[in-house]
């Protein structure tokens, strides 16, 4: 009789031991309120600094590709020596869009710069043109992230 009282313990806890190892304790829920304090001072690292940067979007058709297309901020027009300048990334952003960031080189900053768009292998039934604003931009001495510089990218279409 011992023995087959063991022999049952054992064969129960075979076969609890898969669900008990998997038994996921309920966690218990707290509200936890915070009281706001007046002596908290909140201290800005002088170590750390925004890169300046310009953000925008490019609305596109959707055969033309983001990786065929290239953003510059440059001293002098398109066409002109591209002087003190800097090319932006430019990423997909569903399939009629793109965004592109562009982190300004100090040398720009307080300056007049043209932002221009261009393709990678220009096609004359391709163009890309800013949309809201003009060229050239007057950059402030400290930028921090500036945004809404949108482009329009087409494709010509010959029937």
């Amino acid at each position: 009789m011992l023995n087959q009282k063991g022999l049952l313990l054992a064969c129960l806890a075979v076969t609890l031991s898969p669900a008990v190892s998997h038994a996921v304790p309920l966690a218990s829920t707290r509200t936890v309120q915070l009281q706001p304090s007046s002596n908290v001072e909140l201290k800005i690292p002088s170590n750390v600094r925004v890169r300046p940067t310009i953000i925008g979007k490019i609305n596109k058709s959707p055969s033309i590709s983001c990786n065929e297309i290239v953003i510059n901020a440059t001293l002098h027009p398109p066409g002109g020596f591209p002087v003190g300048g800097a090319t932006a990334t430019v990423s997909p952003a569903g399939s009629n869009g793109c965004s592109y960031k562009i982190t300004v080189p100090p040398e720009l900053l307080g300056k007049k710069v043209h932002l221009w768009g261009t393709f990678k292998s220009p096609s004359p039934l391709l163009s890309i043109q800013p949309v809201g604003w003009q060229s050239p931009i007057s950059l402030p001495q400290q930028l921090g992230i500036s945004q809404s510089y949108d482009f329009v990218a087409k494709e010509t279409v010959i029937h």
